[in-house]
């Protein structure tokens, strides 16, 4: 999907002339045809002529061009049907908005929000701004975003939130992180419920029912940053990466001394 940035040069139209005189076989003079004088489709639609130039048309919005009769317009919603084989991955420049369903193994990335009125099944979305899922998500699908997560119910997923997250009925065995607060059954009453898995805020959990008894094991972690927590996991791994190089090149130099 083609995507622009703001101050990009769209369209240049070219002022109408007013022809040359011809001559037919007998040498008569044929008035010419004065070029058609159109403007720009107006209104604009995240456009702008250029300040210096008033034939040139320039992006004043980042998102996806698109050519109507005479003029461009820059559509900072991208909106499908569905994503799926047809589609394929979806990697747009502003907020995308699916009326269906999101196929399992295919991915989504937006600079802006992703709005989802189906279902997310065992599909990546990853968002600039906040992820909005009408539906569930399912079948180890993975949602990160920016800002706020909120979808209906999760099982056996991921989602990472950098501000709030919000499950408005049930998350079942999945992994759910923010870095602010996790609310859960939002909109169930005294049925929602968090089970299983693992959840990981800074300030707050929240959920109506905790745990099951046959739901397995439920653990939940408040006052942490997941970031930082992964960051140093990620770092300890690498520093022992690096003990077991120097092993090897201090075996290395003792090979190398004794012959």
């Amino acid at each position: 999907i083609p995507t622009v940035q703001v101050g990009v040069a769209l369209m240049r139209r070219h002022p109408p002339t007013p022809g040359v005189e011809g001559y037919d076989v007998r040498g008569v003079t044929l008035r010419p045809t004065p070029g058609l004088d159109e403007p720009f489709d107006a209104p604009f639609v995240g456009v702008a002529t250029a300040a210096n130039d008033a034939n040139l048309l320039v992006s004043t919005e980042a998102g996806q061009p698109v050519h109507t009769r005479c003029g461009v317009h820059v559509e900072s919603v991208l909106r499908l049907k569905g994503v799926n084989m047809a589609t394929g991955n979806i990697h747009f420049v502003g907020t995308v908005e699916v009326s269906g369903d999101v196929s399992p193994g295919m991915k989504v990335d937006a600079s802006g929000d992703i709005i989802v009125k189906g279902l997310v099944e065992g599909a990546h979305l990853e968002a600039g701004g906040s992820v909005q899922v009408a539906g569930g998500v399912i079948a180890h699908a993975a949602v990160r975003a920016t800002h706020s997560v909120s979808v209906k119910f999760v099982e056996n997923s991921a989602i990472q939130a950098g501000t709030a997250l919000v499950v408005e009925n049930m998350a079942l065995h999945s992994d759910l992180q923010s870095l602010n607060q996790i609310l859960v059954g939002t909109t169930a009453g005294a049925r929602g419920r968090l089970v299983g898995g693992i959840t990981r805020a800074t300030m707050l959990v929240r959920a109506p029912q905790l745990g099951a008894a046959a739901g397995g094991q439920t653990r939940v972690q408040v006052g942490i940053n997941p970031a930082l927590v992964a960051r140093y996991q990620a770092l300890d791994k690498h520093i022992e990466h690096e003990h077991e190089e120097a092993d090897k090149l201090e075996k290395i130099v003792h090979h190398l001394e004794s012959h």
